[in-house]
């Protein structure tokens, strides 16, 4: 067994024989022997070492990857957040804009209304005053026609007096004519006599 394992460190047989076969040579081989193995186990920690450390590197490596692309996909998310936010900002602008239109557009009619309104008070409070100078001038107007009706009709009483007397004194002779032209009568001399 020994020679089996000695004969994996590369020796040659001149090596092995060169020494003789005394104990102190046999010591010295597994010394060698040990020695070899120690170095061997040592390589193969070493390579376990160095494929742990690749393998964790390379799990680093894949985790670096995945979080780069994580990231990029979160970079990707907030760009398209980023332009839906735009958008709704823009849209928000132009709803304001146009709020602000509709707003200064009614204040404008508001205020078109209000100098409409105070012409229309004005326009009715001068209709009104018109009117009820109208109305004081129809009233002088009229008593001016009543009193000028009422004078004309004294006025046309006063002339129709006097000629009613003078009818009633023509009549009353003409009647006393008649009377003594029948022979009889007192006439309307004899009367003032």
């Amino acid at each position: 067994t020994i020679a089996l394992n000695t004969h994996s460190t590369g020796w040659s047989d001149s090596d092995w024989t060169a020494g003789g076969s005394s104990d102190w040579q046999l010591l010295g081989l597994h010394a060698k022997l040990a020695t070899a193995l120690k170095t061997d186990e040592d390589l193969r920690k070493r390579v376990v070492e160095v494929e742990a450390a690749a393998a964790a590197a390379a799990a680093r490596e894949i985790r670096a990857e995945t979080g780069a692309q994580t990231a990029r996909r979160d970079a990707t998310a907030a760009a398209a957040s980023k332009a839906v936010a735009n958008m709704h900002i823009v849209s928000l602008t132009a709803r304001v804009k146009a709020a602000e239109a509709v707003t200064t557009a009614a204040e404008r009619a508001t205020t078109a209304a209000q100098i409409l309104s105070g012409e229309s008070s004005v326009a009715a409070a001068v209709a009104c005053a018109e009117a009820g100078i109208m109305r004081g001038a129809y009233v002088i107007v009229a008593a001016e026609a009543k009193q000028r009706w009422e004078v004309q009709q004294q006025r046309e009483q006063q002339e129709q007096q006097p000629e009613q007397g003078l009818l009633r004194t023509q009549q009353r002779l003409d009647d006393e004519a008649a009377a003594l032209a029948r022979g009889g009568g007192t006439s309307l001399l004899e009367v003032r006599a």
